[in-house]
Parts: C-alpha cells; sequence; structure tokens
C-alpha cells in the first residue's frame, strides 16, 4: 500500500490562473488552477511505497483500481496490529484516504462521505474537503462522459459546470459536517500548516462563503505562525489567497494575517519565496486592495533577482497586480523588466503565453500608460495564432488596451472583430458593450462587427442601462445607422428605465447629438423628443439635488444633444432644463473671456525668445480649472466670433466637409496610425504673404487628422493644454491644432533672413511646413510679435468636431499674434446663421 503522505499526482504548487470576470473598466478576476499537496508526518517506517503517485488502498483496490502487491497490504496490517491501537487507526485513515481516492467524480466521493464520514478524523476530512474541490472543477472528466461530444468547452460554459458541482457539493449534507469536524478547537490545534492551507484552498475554489469562519481561524494561525509545524511560503501564500478569491473584507483576523505575512515576505526574501508563491502573495494584495508602497517596492526587486524563473501565468499575474494596487515607481521599475523577459527570456517567447496571459499582461500596461512599442507589435503578430482561443474577455481586455496605448498594429483589430463575430452570442452583456465600445474609441470599423452586436442586443431583453448607453455611444462615434437599434434605445429611454443613471444619460447625450449625422431618429420623433424631455429634467433634477455627479463639462454636453432637435417644436426651450443648461454655459463662455485678456494668456503669446516652463505651466493650470472640455457647438461659435473668427463660406464648407466625410468613412483610414475613423479631421487651406508681398506662400487643400507621427511637429510658439479629463497629452495631435500650428510655422519662415541659395528660399521653407510641419530638434525663436503682425492672408478650417478647449484658445492665440490673417472656421453640426439671430 501506498502511503497517505506519498507525493501525488495533483499534488503541483498552485498558480493562479485568469478567468472571466465582469465588469470590463474593472481588473481580471484569477482563480487557483491546481491544488496543493497534501501534509503528512511518517507513521509506518515499514510501509512499502509503490510507484509514486498512485496511491491505492485495500479498498480502494476493490473498487475498481486492482492489488498491485497484495503483500502491501499485508504489511500494513501486521504494522498496524504489532502498533496496537495507534497502528489499527492509521490503517483506518489509510483505507478511508484510499477510498476517497478512488472516487473519480463527485457523486462517486458523496457516497463515499455518506458511508464513512462517521469514522473520518480532521486529516481525512481535510483530504475530503481537497478531494471535493479538485473533483467540482475536472471539467474535462465530466465532458468525456457526455456521449456524442464532439467539440472543446469554452470558457464560460466550464465555469458554469463548475458552478454547478460547486453549488451540489455545498449542498450535500457532508458539506456541513465537514466545516463543523475542521472548525473545532482540537482539530484546529494540531493542524499543521500544510492542512490549514489546503482546507482554505478548498474552501477558497468550492467559492464558499459559509467557509469563511474557517478561514478565519486559519489566518489567525498563519499570522501568529503557532502550533505544530512550520509555515513555509507554499502554505502561507494559500491562506491570503483564499481570502482574495472570495473577496473578503477587511475584518480584523485579515488584517492581522496581512500584517504578519507582508513582515515575512519582506524579511525572507527570494531564497525562501519563489515565482509561484510570492506572485500568489501578490495577486492576493491587489485584490484584496492592500496598497501597501514599501511592500510592493520590497516585492519589485525580489520578483527582479528571479524574473527568469516566472512562469507566463505567474508574470501575467504579477504586473496585473502592480498595475492595480502598485506605487507608479514600482510598476516603472518592474514593467521595463517584465517586458524584457516576455519577449526573451523563455525560448518560445510569446508563444508560451495563452490569449489570456496575453490580455491580462497588456492590460496592466495600458493601464499605467506603459507603452512597450515593441511587445505590442509581437502581441500583435501572435494573436492571429491563438485566434480559435480566443473568449469574450480576452477580446474585450486586448481591444481596451490597445486602444488606451493607441496601439500601431491595426491588424489586431481585424483579428479581434472577426473572432467576435464568430463568436457574438457567448459574450455576456459588458464584455460585448465594452469591445465595441474599445473599437469605437480607437475608431476601428467593422461593418461585419457592427451588425453583430446590433442584432445581438435588439435580441437580447436585459441589455439596458450602461450597456445600452455604451453600444449607443459607440454606433454614434463610428457613424454607423441601424434603425432597429436606434428604435430600442428610443424605447428602453422613454419606458419605465428612462436613462438610468447620470453616467448613463451623459453617454445617451452625445448619443442624441449625433443622430443628426446620420439622418437618424430614435424610431420616430416623439420617441426622440420624449429622450430629450427626459435629459432636460434628469440634469435639471441632478443639478437641484446637489448630489454632486453633475460637473461643470456636463452642460455643453447636454446642450449639443438638445440643440438639433429645437426645430422639432415640442416647447423643449421652455423646459427649465434647457434654461438652465443655457445659463450655465454663458457664465462658463463669459469666464473664458475674461481668461483670454489675462496675464496667464498674454505671457505665452512672447514669440521672440523660448518660453519658460513655469509660464506655459501657470497658463495651462489656468485653463485646466475650468474644468471643461469645449463650450459646445453653440457657445464655441459665439466665443469665437468674438475674438475675430469669422465663419467659413456654407458652400465651401459643404463641400470640403463631405470630401472630410468621405475620407473618414474609407476603408483605408484605418491603416493610418492614430485613431482610425474616431480620428478629428480637419481640411485646410491658406495663402499669406510677408514683407510687403515680397514673399508668400500658399497651401491649396490639405486633409489633416489627429494621428500621431514619428516626427516632432512645429507648433511655432502655440501651446496646447492636456486637459482636465485627458489621460493622454495628444492635444497637440488635434487636427485644428496642427493646421494652425503649421500656418504660423509657414509664415514665421516667411520673416526670416533670406538663406543662402544653396539652401533654398523662405518661400520653399514655408512649402515644406505646409506640407509636413517638420521641424529641427532645436527650438527655434520666432521674430516677435511685431513681425508676425505684418503678415497678411487667410487661413480657413472645415472640422469635422466642435473645437475643443485647447484648440479654441489655441485659436485665440494665433488671431492675436497674426491679426492680419484672417481666420475662417466651420465643423461639422455648427448651426446656421439664422440660429443666432433669434
Amino acid at each position: 500500500m501506498v502511503s497517505y503522505y506519498a507525493a501525488r499526482k495533483f499534488a503541483v504548487q498552485a498558480d493562479p490562473a485568469p478567468i472571466e470576470q465582469e465588469p470590463p473598466e474593472g481588473p481580471l478576476d484569477i482563480s487557483q488552477a491546481a491544488g496543493p499537496s497534501l501534509p503528512g508526518s511518517q507513521v509506518l517506517a515499514s510501509t512499502a511505497q509503490i510507484e509514486t503517485g498512485c496511491s491505492v488502498s485495500y479498498y480502494g483496490s476493490l473498487a475498481g483500481r486492482g492489488l498491485r502487491r497484495a503483500g502491501v497490504v499485508l504489511s500494513a496490517a501486521d504494522a498496524a496490529v504489532r502498533d496496537g491501537h495507534a497502528g489499527l487507526q492509521n490503517l483506518q485513515r489509510r483505507q478511508i484516504l484510499g477510498s476517497l481516492d478512488a472516487a473519480g467524480t463527485v457523486e462517486e466521493l458523496q457516497t463515499v462521505l455518506g458511508n464513512r464520514l462517521a469514522e473520518m478524523d480532521s486529516f481525512s476530512c481535510t483530504m475530503a474537503l481537497h478531494r471535493l474541490a479538485r473533483l467540482s472543477h475536472d471539467v474535462d472528466k465530466h465532458i468525456k462522459s457526455q456521449p456524442g461530444r464532439t467539440r472543446g468547452v469554452s470558457q464560460r460554459e466550464q465555469r458554469l459546470w463548475r458552478d454547478r458541482l460547486s453549488t451540489q457539493v455545498r449542498r450535500h449534507p457532508s458539506w456541513r459536517i465537514l466545516l463543523e469536524s475542521l472548525s473545532s478547537p482540537d482539530a484546529m490545534k494540531e493542524a499543521e500548516p500544510r492542512q490549514l492551507a489546503n482546507m482554505a484552498w478548498a474552501v477558497a475554489r468550492l467559492r464558499a462563503p459559509d467557509g469563511l469562519p474557517l478561514l478565519r481561524l486559519a489566518a489567525h494561525r498563519c499570522a501568529v505562525r503557532d502550533g505544530p509545524g512550520k509555515w513555509d511560503a507554499m502554505s502561507t501564500s494559500l491562506i491570503p489567497w483564499s481570502f482574495a478569491t472570495l473577496s473578503a473584507d477587511l475584518d480584523p483576523e485579515l488584517r492581522e494575517l496581512v500584517s504578519s505575512v507582508g513582515s515575512v515576505v519582506r524579511e525572507q526574501g527570494s531564497a525562501s519565496w519563489g515565482p509561484g508563491d510570492l506572485s500568489r502573495v501578490i495577486w492576493s494584495w491587489a485584490k484584496l486592495l492592500q496598497r501597501d508602497d514599501a511592500f510592493f517596492r520590497r516585492c519589485s526587486c525580489l520578483v527582479d533577482s528571479r524574473l527568469s524563473e516566472y512562469t507566463p501565468s505567474q508574470l501575467a499575474q504579477t504586473v496585473w497586480a502592480y498595475a492595480t494596487v502598485a506605487p507608479q515607481d514600482a510598476c516603472s521599475h518592474l514593467f521595463p523588466k517584465a517586458v524584457k523577459a516576455m519577449l526573451g527570456t523563455h525560448s518560445e517567447g510569446l508563444a508560451a503565453y495563452t490569449p489570456q496571459h496575453l490580455a491580462m499582461a497588456i492590460w496592466s500596461f495600458a493601464a499605467v500608460l506603459f507603452r512597450p512599442e515593441e511587445l505590442l507589435e509581437e502581441i500583435g503578430r501572435a494573436v492571429p495564432d491563438k485566434l480559435e482561443k480566443l473568449n469574450p474577455q480576452d477580446i474585450s481586455t486586448t481591444a481596451w488596451a490597445f486602444t488606451t496605448l493607441l496601439a500601431k498594429d491595426r491588424h489586431v483589430y481585424e483579428v479581434l472583430a472577426s473572432t467576435s463575430v464568430r463568436t457574438i452570442s457567448e459574450f455576456n452583456n459588458q464584455d460585448l458593450s465594452n469591445t465595441v465600445w474599445a473599437f469605437a474609441s480607437a475608431g476601428e470599423y467593422d461593418e461585419s462587427l457592427m451588425e453583430a452586436v446590433a442584432a445581438e442586443t435588439c435580441r437580447r431583453s436585459d441589455f439596458h442601462g450602461q450597456h445600452l448607453a455604451m453600444v449607443a455611444w459607440a454606433f454614434i462615434t463610428l457613424r454607423h445607422r441601424h434603425d432597429q437599434l436606434l428604435n430600442l434605445i428610443g424605447e428602453v429611454t422613454n419606458g419605465h428605465r428612462g436613462l438610468g443613471t447620470w453616467s448613463n444619460a451623459k453617454l445617451l447625450a452625445f448619443t442624441f447629438a449625433g443622430l443628426p449625422r446620420l439622418g437618424a431618429l430614435l424610431g420616430t420623433e416623439a420617441l426622440t423628443l420624449g429622450a430629450m424631455r427626459r435629459l432636460l429634467d434628469q440634469f435639471q433634477q441632478r443639478l437641484l439635488s446637489g448630489a454632486g455627479d453633475v460637473d461643470a463639462d456636463d452642460a455643453w454636453v447636454v446642450h449639443d444633444a438638445v440643440l438639433p432637435w429645437l426645430q422639432l417644436g415640442g416647447d423643449l426651450t421652455s423646459l427649465r432644463g434647457w434654461q438652465a443648461v443655457n445659463e450655465m454655459i454663458s457664465t462658463q463662455r463669459l469666464r473664458l473671456q475674461g481668461f483670454l485678456a489675462s496675464d496667464e494668456f498674454t505671457a505665452i503669446l512672447a514669440s521672440s525668445t523660448a518660453k519658460d516652463i513655469p509660464t506655459v505651466r501657470r497658463y495651462q493650470e489656468s485653463l485646466q480649472a475650468f474644468r471643461i472640455r469645449g463650450l459646445g457647438s453653440e457657445h464655441s461659435w459665439r466665443l469665437l466670433k468674438a475674438i475675430g473668427v469669422e465663419r467659413a463660406l456654407e458652400d465651401d464648407a459643404v463641400l470640403h466637409a463631405s470630401a472630410v466625410g468621405g475620407t473618414c468613412q474609407s476603408p483605408k483610414s484605418t491603416k493610418v496610425d492614430g485613431r482610425g475613423e474616431r480620428q478629428n479631421w480637419c481640411f485646410f487651406r491658406s495663402t499669406i504673404c510677408a514683407k510687403s508681398g515680397s514673399v508668400s506662400a500658399r497651401e491649396s487643400g490639405r486633409l489633416l487628422n489627429s494621428t500621431m507621427v514619428k516626427y516632432r511637429e512645429d507648433c511655432a510658439g502655440l501651446v496646447h493644454v492636456k486637459l482636465h479629463h485627458d489621460r493622454v497629452d495628444h492635444r497637440a495631435w488635434d487636427a485644428e491644432f496642427r493646421a494652425l500650428a503649421r500656418t504660423a510655422a509657414a509664415a514665421r519662415a516667411l520673416l526670416q533672413e533670406a538663406p543662402d541659395p544653396d539652401e533654398g528660399s523662405v518661400e520653399e521653407e514655408a512649402a515644406k511646413l505646409f506640407a509636413s510641419g517638420a521641424r529641427p530638434e532645436v527650438d527655434l525663436c520666432g521674430p516677435g510679435r511685431e513681425a508676425e503682425a505684418m503678415v497678411e492672408g487667410k487661413l480657413e478650417l472645415f472640422m469635422t468636431e466642435v473645437p475643443c478647449l485647447s484648440c479654441m484658445c489655441a485659436m485665440a492665440q494665433f488671431r492675436q499674434r497674426f491679426p492680419f490673417i484672417s481666420l475662417h472656421v466651420s465643423w461639422d453640426g455648427l448651426p446656421p446663421e439664422e440660429h443666432f439671430a433669434t
């Protein structure tokens, strides 16, 4: 007979592995992949061991496993007789353990428990608990027992199957008896650390909140580190892992455990804490939201010292944990090394990483805006090879991460789109809405994906609230009209659910504002007007309630949503909500006009010398203090008109707007680095002259977008601002800002002294700046505002979007510095002149 403490086939180290979780703007949920080995002590020195990993009792053999050596059984029985009562107890324990091990399914194991539970000691109960947890997650064995099953099981099906089996375990009468037996004072006092770790692991694996009292007892033993046996790293790490897996509240026992384990890790270091155990603790701290900066800084060094030993699963969960709760400096220290390990440490490279590992890693880098371009390119090439293995959450997470990092490899979206269409019915509501939101944010348009998402959304009766708002926003952003979906939005928003939370209402407001571009309604005029009334009423109610969820930036969103529908009647302008939002934006506009006359604004207009950083910072911080992204279509024009900006001719505006729109919808636009169809576009043309007309330059027409280029563009002294809601500093890439900067740079080039004939003329230099905006690495000082004021000409901008606050202030800078270059603008959605006459 094989000893009960012999090594077992399933006695492998427990490495957490990711599984699906809900919702997506949040982090991934990770659970244990395999159980730890069982502890034991030497009882019978004469016991023979056969074939490590094959543990068979006498009764287990009769159950069908077969006797390998009858002499082993007889020698064990003889030894039991010789040792008296203790020997008989050990023989009985071995027999019970063999019977438990012989059970191949949850049902068989529960039958054994029904017959022998009364004879089992605490160690046998631990073994039973452990086996129940393992068998409830052995989906492959259950799949094989299904006749006619020819294909694999999706992760969603596996999760549902495991949940069903775990529930079956917890509802069986033996479950309560096992917990009571293991929670007794005597059992807890005698249990060794590995036994306690097994108890905790099994309770967490079965997702059993009624086992938390048992976990708290184990946590206290682990924290004070008393009782029989020694707490090794694996046993120690499994206790907090179990609490984290169950998302337990941070009660006194857990606080004590966290403090104790953190101290042990810091003191013992990487010599005692290997990759599996350390990554498990780090992950647990993230799940328990333990923001211990000193702990994570120390652990980043420990991880680095043994980074080559980390498996893909351990490395992925470690970087995820750091992105979730670690301080920025610890992430900055660890992440470059982690990327290097992912690319080169393992001979297989990224081929060793599952789609879920890759999704977790790229999500982690995106969460802290760490942009490893080489790794992004490699992942983009690796994803197609793993196409069949992508699950809905992998798709959602990867799309979000690539979108957040503005990844340049656009091919990954094609792979994600085709996989999404094929598996669209397996998406839960969160993954479905997150995926289409990520595509829209990236500006990646795929018609088949949009149609599949719309059909699936309309099919589901429980698709509403935040999910519906995100899908609506995505469709309007990508300008994909689907009348059935729009009708559904109209019916839901006019129904008893209304617009949902204020956050959802703001997303829907963007949808309402974009409907005129598609020539669409929310089903009918009545439904459309009803949605507008509800939006205005909700804005008014939230504003008066003082709840704090309506901020200054919400006003223009609501205003632009309702503005196009005033012509339908319905007395929208008489509603208090409309009056309140209009008054709020008018106040913001007047404040901004005052700022344009302030010392902070005047200071950045100097162009003869390089701008000092404190001056720029004061300007940027003053503008950020407004805490708005813009003023909306109507009030943006009122502000620009007040500073001398003119409206571009309507016929030209229509002509060039259609040209811009056609380019935006071209399939080739997705191949441009940047943000695909969601890029803001600007068609500009300009004619300028200087030195009394002796030198001139002309741009007959050029289409720009908000892409990022691989060289530095000349801003010509214009200052952009990262607005308060921006995660990255990208306003210098806004299309209209680039057009303004290129024109200003070309004007300054005309004012330079004539170069050597071999270097070309100033007019040629101005033409180059119009074409590319490229500049030398060294900042060039301008000729001064007096000289700039002598440049004459005209600049016309035709934009697809209303300009943001940063770009409007850039237009104000341009007007101040180049007062004789007339500035004419128009954008999609700008109200006609008749609107301002009323």
